[in-house]
């Protein structure tokens, strides 16, 4: 009974150790694979330069320059002996530079966009799309006063009274029709719920979840963050233009021209839907680069200058 006491802890053991070991073994593997995706990025960039702004096509393309950028087809492979995946119009680095990632075993994804950056701009737009929410639930309750108590059936029915609602207003961060339910089950009945599901999620954003302060002003705070994120890749694509073409742009639009544009049309417009404003002398900057700025209908100016300015 000793002996298979004895044996019975030991196998345990072995198994707790060979646990651990493979666990260290897979964090060695992910930490490997951030480093040759810093190294494939850096790679692109070299191509980059030499191409005068084009992006390869595949991984594969920095085997064939002359000389070579990469001399080792292994470098194309993860720990895991697959192939990085690659996406050259690069959606998850905002359209700056090619995607480049792959997925663990333990389905973890590793990519060369700024996991900070992409975070705050989901958690801004997820702010944004409660303020809508509780904004047009506050519209929705003006149209029951103004028609002896009934709810619209639709929230295109706010429409017809323009003071009610602007059209903009209707559309979630991600430019989608708010859904709507005027029996209210989220509400207990007491309103219809108005809401929206952000991209890759599952969880709702509506009208039932509670909003810090006015809804207006939240709506406008998350409008300001939203410009000043736009701000920092609309500065990044600058920079990026800069070193491709050793100076900067003459206006932002030169941006999305060419076969790898450095930002999307709808970059350049700020969350109240005008154009930013762009001065390529760059005087707020003291001359070391562009500056890009909006105005809000607050009077508030925004720009690439300072990460915080006070209202003016």
């Amino acid at each position: 009974m000793y002996r298979l006491a004895i044996m019975v802890l030991l196998v345990t053991w072995f198994c707790v150790a060979a646990h651990k070991d493979a666990n260290a073994q897979e964090d060695s593997k992910t930490k490997a694979a951030v480093e040759q995706i810093k190294l494939l990025t850096k790679a692109v960039d070299v191509f980059t330069l030499r191409a005068d702004g084009e992006f390869p096509s595949t991984l594969d393309d920095l085997l064939r320059t002359k000389p070579p950028i990469l001399q080792n087809k292994d470098a194309l492979l993860d720990p895991w002996k697959k192939p990085f995946r690659y996406d050259v119009s690069g959606p998850r680095n905002s359209g700056l530079r090619p995607d480049i990632w792959t997925v663990t075993p333990a389905n973890e994804t590793i990519g060369n966009w700024p996991k900070t950056l992409n975070a705050l701009q989901f958690e801004v737009k997820v702010k944004a799309a409660q303020a809508l929410a509780a904004a047009l639930s506050k519209a929705v309750d003006t149209y029951a006063l103004k028609n002896n108590g009934k709810y619209p059936d639709k929230l295109d029915d706010l429409l017809r009274d323009t003071k009610v609602i602007s059209k903009e207003i209707l559309l979630d961060p991600w430019d989608r029709s708010f859904r709507y339910d005027k029996s209210g089950p989220k509400n207990k009945g007491k309103r219809p719920d108005i809401w929206t599901v952000p991209p890759n999620t599952k969880e709702p954003v509506g009208n039932w979840q509670p909003v810090q302060g006015d809804p207006v002003q939240a709506l406008y705070a998350a409008k300001v963050e939203m410009a000043r994120l736009d701000l920092h890749i609309l500065s990044s694509a600058v920079r990026i233009y800069h070193e491709n073409n050793k100076r900067f742009p003459n206006t932002l639009d030169q941006l999305t021209e060419g076969k790898s544009p450095l930002a999307e049309e709808k970059t350049l417009v700020d969350p109240w839907g005008r154009r930013y404003l762009y001065d390529p002398t760059g005087p707020n900057n003291n001359g070391t680069m562009p500056d890009i700025w909006t105005e809000s209908p607050m009077r508030e100016r925004i720009g690439n200058w300072q990460k915080e300015e006070k209202k003016k």
